[in-house]
């Protein structure tokens, strides 16, 4: 029906995620709330899953950065 908005139109008109919902979304540090919110929006916004890949990357990499400097004995 013309006027009628969907379920796409409004996840759309929500704001991208910050740097910092990225983070957290990547680290699993977020609310239940948040995760929602956020999980509804990465359905339809390709921007921000691509994003959140780059930052998932990022992540893995630190961490496997740290594991190596605490096998190595250097990182303490």
């Amino acid at each position: 029906m013309p006027g009628e908005i969907g379920y796409r139109e409004i996840v759309e008109s929500v704001p991208h995620m910050s740097e910092d919902d990225l983070e957290r979304y990547a680290m699993k540090t977020l609310n239940v709330a948040d995760l929602d919110r956020l999980d509804d929006h990465l359905l339809v916004c390709p921007e921000c899953r691509k994003r959140l890949g780059e930052t998932e990357r990022y992540v893995l990499a630190m961490r496997a950065a740290a594991a190596r400097l605490r096998e190595s004995g250097t990182g303490e």
